[in-house]
């Protein structure tokens, strides 16, 4: 079997309302759609969705990168031979994890339907069941926090991640109002987008050090693990490098310098499955905790996050693959329904969706 025809479509979608953060209002949620056919009119599909500010490739570099640079390359090769198309990738271009996650999503999907199995069977079969998800409140006045905070919580959320930035004492409002909002019933976490210095990460520390925050996540630039080493000699708060696990070299350095005291993965970020669960299995032989998920993301994406945290226990409870539940819409016929706090573990064959050929043309971007 051969790869015959690769298609590469961009769409932007719009969320049910802006997601707030120190990066600034989203509105619309940039995607990456791609369908990869083989001479048998088999066919694998996938999605990724750089975001600005935080993905090291926009949209635009994404579609360039492999409708440009890998189809060229990769017409003809064997489909089943991920890891073979992977070296092929990762000779003509270093970087680009985006990318080449897009592309590897594919495959893997289209691999499960050939032999009609879900893509956690693929990675080694599934250790779950069901998969316990992880709300978010953006960088919003502190009465409307409390008020989200409430409304995951009705929803049977057990988790929320509350953004926060360098306004130390508005961030501490806002984690205040939620743990008041909610009590003991849900761990919170707290994500500051690399926008604090060492004097403001020590400040919110302090500031947050009795309202039993879960962890602090990316205080820093991405590429000052130092600080973290700092940070963390001089208060008893967990830290999670997120930004800063560009991939899995980099992974080591943090879990070599004990920089953090967990780590978030993302299929896109990382590169593709395989290289994710590579990460996870890494941090795993340290010891270290790893939270799993993209926040945005078309059901296509999610899904490929879904089945690689059904195949480990590594992963911690509190998934945030959420992308779907905060998009109007999705370029599948059936979305993911993710509002219980739960999702169950897919079972159909390769990711397990269709897309919607009319919500392409509708939301693809001209």
């Amino acid at each position: 079997m051969k790869i015959e025809e690769i298609e590469v479509i961009p769409v932007s979608i719009p969320l049910k309302k802006p997601a707030q953060s120190v990066h600034g209002p989203i509105a619309s949620q940039p995607s990456v759609v791609i369908r990869i056919w083989t001479q048998s009119r088999e066919y694998g599909i996938g999605s990724v969705e750089p975001l600005p500010f935080y993905d090291l490739e926009s949209q635009e570099e994404v579609v360039r990168t492999v409708s440009d640079r890998f189809v060229p390359l990769i017409i003809g090769e064997d489909p089943f031979r991920i890891r073979m198309v992977l070296e092929i990738m990762d000779t003509e271009i270093g970087g680009h994890p985006g990318s080449k996650a897009l592309v590897e999503m594919a495959l893997f999907d289209l691999l499960g339907r050939h032999l009609g199995v879900p893509v956690h069977a693929l990675l080694g079969g599934r250790v779950r069941e069901t998969i316990s998800l992880n709300g978010w409140i953006g960088t919003v006045a502190p009465e409307q926090a409390g008020r989200e905070a409430l409304q995951w919580l009705e929803r049977g959320f057990e988790s929320l991640k509350i953004k926060i930035d360098s306004r130390v004492s508005v961030s501490r409002e806002r984690v205040q109002a939620v743990r008041s909002a909610v009590g003991k019933k849900m761990q919170i976490r707290v994500d500051a987008n690399e926008s604090l210095d060492m004097e403001a990460a020590m400040e919110t520390a302090r500031l947050l050090q009795d309202l039993d925050v879960f962890y602090l996540e990316q205080p820093f630039a991405r590429g000052s693990l130092q600080d973290f080493v700092a940070l963390s000699k001089s208060c008893s708060m967990r830290l999670m490098a997120d930004e800063s696990v560009e991939d899995v070299g980099a992974l080591v350095k943090i879990l070599k310098l004990k920089a953090a005291h967990l780590v978030k993965v993302k299929v896109q970020k990382m590169g593709g499955i395989l290289r994710t669960s590579q990460a996870i299995q890494v941090a795993e032989s340290f010891g270290m905790p790893v939270v799993l998920g993209h926040g945005f993301g078309t059901s296509l994406n999610t899904l490929a996050e879904l089945h690689l945290a059904a195949s480990t226990r590594a992963v911690l409870d509190g998934c945030e693959a959420v992308g779907p539940i905060k998009m109007a819409d999705d370029v599948v016929t059936e979305r993911l329904f993710m509002d219980r706090g739960f999702v169950e573990v897919p079972t159909k064959p390769g990711l397990g969706a269709e897309l919607d050929e009319n919500k392409l043309k509708v939301y693809r971007v001209k």
